[in-house]
C-alpha cells in the first residue's frame, strides 16, 4: 500500500500545480476567440501540429532513457554522465534541425497554408520547438528526482508569462498573431533555462560513450511509435484542413480545447505513473498494483468525461462567440480518444519490463492506419464530428492489439471484464450526447 500511497500523492501534488496552469491557458481562450476569427484560430492551431512535430524529432526520445535508466547503477556510466552526455548531444541535433529550418522556412511556409507570408511563423515556430526539446531531458530528471513542487512551478510561470507576453504583444504592440509565436519562444526558453538551472549539480564536462549508445538503443525505437502518435494526434486536422479548410480546423481546436480540460487529469496522472511505474517493475506487489490501476484510471477518467461532456454546451457559450459552437460535436469522442490512447503508459508495461519497445511503435502504426482509414470515410459522410469518431475507434484497436502483448511477453493480467464494461458504459454515453 506505500507504493499506492506515493503514486495517489505525486497524482495529486502534479494535479494541483498542473490546474493551475491549464486554467491560465482557459483564461486566454476567451481573449483569442473575440480577437481572431475561426480561420485565424486555424492558423494557430496548424502551426502548433508543426511544432509538435519538431518536438518529436529533435526530442529523440532521449527524455524516456533518462526516465529508464536514471537509478542504474551498472551500465558503465553515473547519473550526472548520462544527463550530461544526453544533454549535450541533443543540444547538437536541435542546432541541425533549427538550421534545416530557417533555411527552408518560406518553402515550408507555403507547404502549410499555400503563400510564403508565414515564413517567420516557421522560424518562431521551429526556435519554440527547439527550446521545448531541449528541455524535455532536464524536465525528466526532476520528474525522476521527485521534485515535483520544481516541476510545476517551472510550468507555471512560464504560463504566466505565456500569457502577460502575448497580450502584451497583440494589444500593445499589434503584433497580432506572430505576438503568439514570439510569446510561446520566450516561455518555453525561460522553461529550458529554469530547467537546466534546476539540475545544475548532475551537469559535468565529460560525454559517455557508453551512455550515448545505451539510450539511443532503449529511446530510438520508440521513435516510429511516437511519429505515428504524431500522426495519429494530427492527421484528422490535416484532413480537416485539405477537404473542409481551416476554419473546419479552427472549430476542430475548440472542441480539442474544451476536452484538453480532461486531458490536463491524465497528463497530471501520467507524470505520476511513468517513473513510479518503473521503481515498482521488480517489488512483489506490482502485478496487482498495474492489473487495479488500469480498472481505476478508466473507471474514474471515463467518469469525469462522461461530466465534461455534459458540461461543455455552457462552456463553449461561455468561452467563445456562435462560430464556435459547432465545436461541441467533437468533445465526448476526443475524450474518450485520449482516455483510452493514454491507457498504453499501463497497458505497455510488459514491454518496459521485457525492454522490448518496438511492440509500441507496432501499436501506434496500427492506431495510425486505422484512424487514416475510419476518419477518412466519416469526415466525407457525417462531417467533423467523424474525425473525433474515427481517433476513438483506432485507440481502441491498437491498445487491443498492445493489450494482448503485455499479456503474451509477461505474465500481468488486466481486468478484462471491467474494462469491457466500462468502455461499453461510455460509447453509449458519447452516442447520446
Amino acid at each position: 500500500m506505500g507504493y499506492l500511497k506515493t503514486l495517489v500523492h505525486d497524482t495529486f501534488t502534479y494535479g494541483v500545480m498542473g490546474v493551475i496552469s491549464r486554467i491560465i491557458g482557459l483564461l486566454l481562450l476567451p481573449v483569442y476567440t473575440r480577437v481572431f476569427s475561426v480561420y485565424d484560430y486555424g492558423v494557430i492551431d496548424i502551426f502548433t501540429v508543426f511544432t509538435n512535430l519538431i518536438i518529436v524529432t529533435a526530442t529523440l526520445r532521449l527524455s524516456t532513457s533518462i526516465s529508464r535508466y536514471f537509478s542504474e547503477k551498472e551500465r558503465g556510466f553515473t547519473r550526472e554522465e548520462l544527463c550530461s552526455t544526453l544533454l549535450y548531444f541533443n543540444t547538437c541535433v536541435n542546432i541541425i534541425i533549427f538550421s534545416l529550418l530557417f533555411l527552408l522556412s518560406e518553402k515550408i511556409s507555403y507547404l502549410i497554408i499555400g503563400n510564403i507570408n508565414a515564413a517567420d511563423f516557421v522560424v518562431l515556430s521551429a526556435l519554440a520547438a527547439n527550446f521545448k526539446s531541449l528541455s524535455k531531458v532536464p524536465m525528466m530528471v526532476l520528474r525522476r528526482e521527485r521534485r515535483i513542487i520544481v516541476f510545476s512551478t517551472i510550468n507555471i510561470i512560464s504560463s504566466i508569462l505565456f500569457a502577460i507576453i502575448s497580450l502584451i504583444l497583440i494589444f500593445i504592440f499589434k503584433l497580432d498573431l506572430k505576438g503568439i509565436f514570439v510569446a510561446q519562444v520566450i516561455s518555453n526558453g525561460l522553461v529550458f533555462l529554469g530547467s537546466l538551472y534546476s539540475i545544475r549539480k548532475l551537469l559535468i564536462l565529460k560525454i559517455n560513450k557508453i551512455a550515448i549508445i545505451t539510450s539511443l538503443k532503449y529511446s530510438l525505437p520508440l521513435m516510429p511509435g511516437k511519429y505515428f502518435m504524431w500522426f495519429n494526434e494530427q492527421v484528422n486536422r490535416l484532413m480537416l484542413l485539405y477537404i473542409i479548410g481551416l476554419s473546419g480546423v479552427g472549430i476542430f481546436a475548440i472542441g480539442s480545447r474544451i476536452a484538453s480540460i480532461h486531458s490536463l487529469f491524465i497528463s497530471v496522472f501520467q507524470k505520476a505513473w511513468n517513473p513510479f511505474s518503473v521503481e515498482i517493475i521488480n517489488t512483489k506487489e506490482s502485478k496487482y498494483i498495474f492489473k487495479k490501476t488500469l480498472t481505476y484510471y478508466l473507471g474514474i477518467t471515463f467518469s469525469a468525461g462522461i461530466i465534461l461532456s455534459l458540461l461543455t454546451p455552457f462552456l463553449l457559450r461561455l468561452l467563445t462567440t456562435t462560430e464556435f459552437y459547432a465545436g461541441q460535436v467533437v468533445v465526448p469522442w476526443l475524450i474518450g480518444a485520449g482516455i483510452i490512447g493514454a491507457s498504453s503508459r499501463i497497458i505497455n508495461i510488459g514491454t518496459i519490463i521485457t525492454e522490448k519497445t518496438f511492440y509500441n511503435s507496432k501499436a501506434e502504426i496500427i492506431t495510425f492506419i486505422t484512424n487514416c482509414i475510419f476518419s477518412y470515410i466519416l469526415i466525407v459522410n457525417i462531417g467533423i464530428n467523424g474525425v473525433a469518431i474515427g481517433m476513438f475507434i483506432s485507440q481502441l484497436l491498437s491498445k487491443s492489439y498492445l493489450w494482448n502483448i503485455t499479456k503474451n511477453i509477461s505474465d500481468i493480467n488486466f481486468e478484462y471484464n471491467k474494462v469491457i464494461l466500462l468502455i461499453f458504459i461510455y460509447v453509449i454515453c458519447s452516442i447520446t450526447f
